[in-house]
């Protein structure tokens, strides 16, 4: 069975996100544009989005559900943490071997994307549509979460946002796999954590990632099947 995620207010730092009227564009690189900021960090939440060609209407068609859900995410908790030393994680999923795109404050958010459809084509950009390395993507999400000292010391608080069918085509995908089995159990021994799997292949996948969920000792997860049209937002203590 799934768990709804009953603590954490992390996802506060995403609020950056959704304002931005006068922002300035940042300047176009072919590289990963991962930021190290100093400070450790109250809290760190990774944002993993599926663009792969089977998740893709989800996030670019007509009714791009998983998107809003996206945005919905970012805008629904008003706690201004702009001026925090908080870490914001994004990756994609897709036939490209990189995941991890951008890493930054909520203030750096504000300063290199004027607003979520700017964001949404940074990401695109960056991906390809024709594989699904599911989870070797996450893998690398988890295990720069855990990067942080103060996420394993139980002094971050930290959430792990999936949205993706969970349907992985790539070669290496079962020793992928057991890689993010082994980061889970990690990263279910911090303190302060919790998962979201959102659109998640009902008829194959929801049942199996929720026992891997709890099997990894994951205290507070969700994992949400693809037939919901408006999945409910995490809840916090």
């Amino acid at each position: 069975m799934t768990k709804r995620i009953t603590t954490l207010c992390a996802v506060a730092v995403l609020a950056g996100l959704s304002a931005l009227p006068s922002c300035e564009r940042r300047q176009e690189e072919d590289r990963s544009p991962v930021h190290g900021d100093q400070g450790e960090p109250g809290y760190v939440v990774a944002v993993i989005l599926d663009v792969s060609g089977s998740y893709l209407e989800r996030i670019k068609g007509k009714n791009p559900v998983a998107y809003k859900f996206f945005l919905k995410l970012t805008t629904s908790y008003a706690a201004d943490r702009a001026a925090s030393s908080d870490r914001i994680l994004i990756s994609q999923i897709s036939q490209k071997e990189v995941a991890l795109l951008w890493e930054g404050t909520p203030a750096r958010l504000r300063r290199d994307f004027p607003g979520p459809e700017a964001f949404r084509d940074f990401v695109l950009a960056r991906s390809d549509p024709n594989g699904s390395r599911v989870y070797s993507g996450i893998a690398a999400a988890v295990e720069r979460v855990l990067h942080y000292p103060g996420v394993q010391a139980g002094r971050t608080r930290s959430a792990i946002f999936i949205l993706s069918d969970m349907e992985d085509n790539d070669p290496a995908g079962p020793a992928q796999k057991q890689r993010l089995l082994d980061g889970l159990r990690r990263y279910a021994k911090v303190r302060h954590g919790c998962v979201g799997l959102y659109w998640v292949n009902q008829k194959d996948l929801v049942d199996e990632w929720a026992r891997h969920l709890a099997d990894a000792g994951v205290r507070r997860f969700v994992v949400e099947p693809d037939y919901v049209v408006d999945p409910p937002l995490p809840t916090f203590d």
